[in-house]
């Protein structure tokens, strides 16, 4: 957990600009070698996006985690982890297929068992993954790559939900971490796409139907400052500052 007043800067590996981060829209081309600096509105005293609504973790889960499913600049769901997806005449079946060479930080391959869990975790904490369990029958790994989500009825928000940009996300982690109480907070950080405290990711994001791409290298975030000393030191920085998300 990070103190009230962080004061050294998070050097990390980023792949794609704050506004995808947030928001989970799409971007423009990707730039090489460059540095996202972020004053946020509050210190990050919870890492877990599942286990709290909070914005500032949301935040920076999109900075360590990643979707199945994200929405592009017209908030229509595109593939991010998933290669596709196919549905049933019926509309009761959809089968979901992950991308070649997913991997989480600690170099461990993603698989279909990760999703399930990560799901079902989100759905525990989350309204709209509430109300999709109410639809859901079951889900099955089919194997490592392809799992598969059966509907008690018809519900549309299928995709959507799995899409979700805003607290809860519902963030893919590997399978031991999802398996965490959702009531309690995961005990350590393992990503697939943005940001890692340890080390780079290795999955990156690049070339999705989303428009996302790397954009950022590297993510510095500023102390949380007294609101008395935020204008004078924000225009100090003037310049340097990328994004803010308030000063008081």
């Amino acid at each position: 957990m990070l103190g009230k007043n962080i004061r050294k800067f998070l050097k990390v590996g980023v792949c794609s600009v704050f506004a995808s981060m947030v928001l989970g829209l799409s971007v423009g081309p990707a730039m090489a070698e460059k540095v996202l600096r972020v004053a946020p509105h509050a210190s990050l005293k919870n890492l877990d996006p599942i286990w709290t609504t909070a914005y500032i973790t949301r935040n920076h889960g999109y900075m360590v985690y990643d979707t199945l499913i994200a929405m592009d600049s017209n908030l229509k769901p595109q593939p991010q982890m998933l290669e596709g997806w196919e549905i049933s005449d019926d509309s009761l079946t959809y089968t979901f297929t992950l991308r070649e060479g997913l991997a989480w930080h600690d170099g461990a391959p993603v698989t279909s068992a990760d999703c399930i869990a990560s799901i079902q975790r989100w759905g525990k904490r989350d309204g709209m993954g509430q109300k999709l369990a109410k639809f859901t029958e079951s889900w099955t790994a089919n194997n490592d790559k392809t799992f598969t989500l059966k509907l008690n009825e018809p519900y549309g928000l299928v995709l959507d939900s799995l899409g979700k940009i805003s607290s809860n996300v519902p963030f893919m982690m590997p399978e031991r971490l999802a398996k965490t109480d959702a009531f309690e907070a995961v005990p350590e950080q393992i990503g697939s796409d943005r940001l890692c405290l340890i080390r780079m990711a290795i999955y990156r994001a690049s070339k999705l139907p989303t428009g996302r791409t790397p954009t950022t290298s590297r993510a510095l975030s500023l102390p949380v400052m007294p609101p008395a000393e935020r204008s004078s030191t924000l225009t100090r920085l003037s310049g340097f500052i990328f994004l803010i998300r308030r000063l008081r």
